[in-house]
């Protein structure tokens, strides 16, 4: 069985195949940040002496999955490093998973150290909280086995990077959002791996729009019925997640920072809406009109600039643009 180009080292030095991987590593190494550089102990007054117990639950709840699936994540990154041999592909693979294990789970050891959350306690709630528990093993289920499925596991990994997290990541925005104005050096960290994380989704979608890409121009091999399936089938898993998530944080509280889980469960699925829009299909959830998160989430993160695409062989690259240019998501198409 041939393989496809991009499963096909590139013996050519300085000649990237796949010049998209390039600039959207260069983008990650212009946009590299530390977790020293974000002063979190000055909140600590906020933490100890002006947060709410409901307030201080949902940050606790949030470090205890981030801690553990940013680790993941950056493992998922290195392993698929090894399957594109493209110098450009591997390096923006490698400072990903860099962002991830080096520098995100810093950031949130650093919260945990302000807050003088004890490690082991943390371990002890990942394995007895149920909500915690079940998240984080189905992280482990949906992230094994990865090469024996690479398109799917390249849409898994795209809808950890946008979805799985977010949240999580709207509670802690909600800090410095309609009209409050708490622990803001924490969430200028927070708004730092959004940008990251969104990246790093439309990676992971874009290697995977260039692998059906290639295989219908070549050997046709992937069932691309049953992808949709398995795709449908993971999103919906997500959410179920990502709601016992919500309900959890939420319980016995109408509200926390004036958001309520209704309202973040119409965000997620907007969503997983853009993730399925972003990987090429049709959005899965009906949605509200009123999406009151989204109204004040984008507009507290800065929007991923990137480059022009280049045009390379016979493949022409252009770029979409959805929620202001906080998202942009590229597209693969046959030049005319």
């Amino acid at each position: 069985m041939s393989k496809l180009p991009i499963e096909t080292h590139n013996p050519l030095f300085g000649l990237y195949l796949y010049p998209v991987a390039k600039q959207i590593m260069e983008e990650q190494q212009d946009k590299s940040w530390t977790a020293q550089e974000i002063p979190v102990e000055k909140d600590v007054h906020m933490y100890r002496h002006v947060l709410s117990e409901s307030q201080l639950n949902l940050v606790t709840v949030t470090l205890q999955l981030f801690v553990e699936i940013e680790q993941k994540v950056g493992e998922v990154w290195e392993t698929i490093s090894h399957w594109y041999p493209h110098s450009e592909i591997e390096g923006c693979c490698a400072e990903i998973a860099r962002m991830e294990k080096s520098v995100h789970a810093f950031f949130y050891q650093k919260m945990s150290d302000v807050l003088n959350i004890d490690p082991e306690q943390i371990a002890k709630n990942q394995a007895t909280i149920k909500v915690l528990k079940n998240k984080l093993e189905f992280l482990t289920k949906i992230t094994a086995n990865l090469s024996d499925n690479k398109p799917l596991s390249l849409a898994t990994v795209a809808m950890i990077e946008q979805v799985l997290l977010f949240s999580n990541f709207a509670m802690m925005k909600s800090f410095q959002s309609n009209g409050h104005n708490l622990i803001s050096n924490t969430i200028t960290g927070v708004d730092f791996v959004v940008q990251d994380e969104v990246m790093h989704g439309n990676y992971a979608a874009y290697l995977f729009k260039t692998v059906l890409y290639e295989d219908s121009n070549g050997p046709k091999l992937i069932d691309k019925p049953q992808l949709t399936d398995d795709i449908i089938n993971l999103i919906s898993e997500i959410i179920a997640h990502e709601d016992a998530v919500i309900d959890y944080t939420f319980d016995g509280c109408t509200a926390i920072n004036d958001i309520t889980a209704d309202q973040l469960k119409i965000f997620i699925r907007s969503r997983a809406n853009e993730v399925m829009t972003l990987l090429g299909f049709t959005p899965i959830y009906e949605t509200s009109t009123i999406n009151k998160i989204a109204d004040w989430f984008y507009k507290g993160t800065t929007a991923i600039k990137m480059h022009d695409f280049f045009v390379g062989g016979t493949n022409q690259y252009r770029r979409s643009w959805k929620f202001d240019n906080f998202s942009r998501i590229p597209f693969m198409e046959t030049s005319k």
